[in-house]
């Protein structure tokens, strides 16, 4: 498995970085599954996120700032419809043949078990092809050691992120994913 670690602060353009990555994997024939959660933004500051399936491009809200719910990360509420669709698509990663499985991100939450936790725990044990997650630079050492403890791993800047077309070859005009 070939695990790159996409990281920059909150706002950074992590979440941007990793769907035009998707994108370069879909216009190369990769079959690309995983999610991506861009950020909404009121009176300049994130208020929401939104998840979408990349496999079947499927979006609904995932989580609100100040959202009365059970879970939650910091001031974001999380909806269980939100949840469902982000567990569902990383479930369809782990199972189909995927040559790239996005996760955006890993953060706090899975650190601690929750979120997405066990679905990356299950993608790992399956050994997809390419692994592309998003991180915060301040956890990526912990992130690492929690997920990735026996796999070498690439840190790519979300503002670098071309140089993951050069690593993946998918600037090369035949591509073999295999």
């Amino acid at each position: 498995m070939d695990i790159v670690l996409l990281f920059g602060e909150q706002g950074s353009g992590k979440t941007t970085a990793a769907l035009r990555c998707a994108q370069k994997a879909w216009q190369a024939n990769w079959r690309v599954s995983g999610i991506v959660a861009p950020g909404e933004f009121a009176e300049n500051r994130r208020s929401a996120f939104t998840i979408i399936d990349l496999a079947t491009g499927d979006s609904m809200p995932l989580a609100q700032r100040n959202y009365p719910s059970a879970v939650r990360a910091g001031s974001f509420g999380f909806y269980d419809a939100g949840l469902k669709l982000g567990h569902a698509a990383l479930a369809r990663a782990r199972e189909n043949s995927t040559d790239l499985a996005v996760i955006d991100e890993i953060g706090p939450m899975e650190l601690h078990g929750g979120g997405w936790a066990e679905d990356v725990h299950n993608i790992i044990a399956r050994g997809v092809p390419h692994l592309l997650v998003t991180v915060r630079p301040s956890i990526i050492a912990q992130v690492a050691a929690v997920f990735f403890p026996q796999a070498a791993h690439v840190l790519v800047h979300a503002k670098e992120y071309k140089k993951i077309f050069y690593h993946w070859n998918l600037n090369a005009t035949v591509w073999q994913t295999r």
